[in-house]
């Protein structure tokens, strides 16, 4: 196999991992172990602001966030057999790989910082692949990272269609959400919802809007999570047929969706997500 037909597959199979999971992305957060960010915030009355520190549970890291994310999407009775293959293996390879992804990913800060000083530029898809090619040449000395940036410009092609476009389901449920999401205290003025502010055209406006934030986001983590899992998958067999650096591309890239989702969700709902104020 080709290394395009590889990042090709390895991007597929991404998309479909991840589209799960964005289709859920409700349920997944009702189901999320206790603490429940959803139900602990939406099940009990909040007559009064309260601190950052009292409303928010406590964080695990990325990696964890994203492995449970994708365990609870598994769940799914009528998911279908593919995805859930691959999910399966993906998880595999979280669990194998949970002591080398945080490791590889401190290796690779400085480069990662680096592109992350160029997030501010991004407007579209083709602006990630253009950052992408810049870290790429960077990255020359370490082929299996550069084996993750490979991986993160086929997710960008892959997925334009689907999980990198706004009028996915998914972004268009944060957009809105973002617009008529709960207000801090339930006489604050400054904080009724949008729809009774600017009406429901003005709301959709604003909703495609911040889906396309939200896109942007996603994609640029999504890239960075190819890039520290190629390193990290290149170390062992630990997958059906062995792990590979486009294989650990696929989990670290999935595991910051799975993440992203459940953090995105969690903040729309809160009224703390992107579109909240424009």
């Amino acid at each position: 196999m080709t290394d395009f037909a590889e990042h090709s597959r390895a991007a597929a199979r991404h998309t479909r991992i991840v589209d799960a999971v964005m289709t859920q992305s409700l349920p997944i957060l009702m189901r999320w172990p206790h603490p429940n960010p959803l139900c602990d915030f939406l099940c009990r009355p909040q007559p009064q602001p309260l601190a950052d520190k009292a409303m928010v549970a406590a964080k695990t890291s990325v990696w964890q966030r994203g492995e449970t994310a994708l365990r609870l999407a598994l769940a799914d009775p009528v998911l279908p057999r593919s995805v859930r293959s691959d999910m399966a293996e993906v998880i595999g390879g979280l669990v194998s790989l949970r002591d080398d992804l945080p490791r590889l990913e401190e290796e690779i800060a400085a480069y990662l910082e680096e592109f992350d000083a160029q997030r501010s530029e991004v407007t579209n898809l083709s602006d990630i692949a253009d950052s992408l090619r810049v870290l790429r040449r960077k990255l020359r000395g370490k082929p299996d990272s550069v084996t993750g940036v490979d991986v993160a410009l086929a997710m960008l092609e892959d997925g334009a269609s689907t999980i990198y476009d706004p009028r996915h389901p998914y972004y268009r449920t944060l957009g809105m959400l973002d617009r008529v999401g709960p207000a801090k205290t339930p006489t604050d003025p400054e904080d009724v919802p949008d729809v009774q502010a600017k009406g429901i055209f003005g709301s959709i406006g604003d909703a495609l809007s911040s889906a396309a934030d939200y896109v942007l986001d996603t994609a640029w983590e999504d890239a960075k999570g190819a890039v520290v899992g190629a390193g990290a998958g290149a170390l062992g067999a630990w997958a059906t047929g062995g792990g590979s650096a486009a294989g650990g591309a696929v989990v670290g890239a999935a595991a910051k969706s799975g993440a992203k989702v459940v953090d995105d969700v969690e903040d729309s709902v809160k009224g703390k997500g992107k579109g909240k104020g424009k």
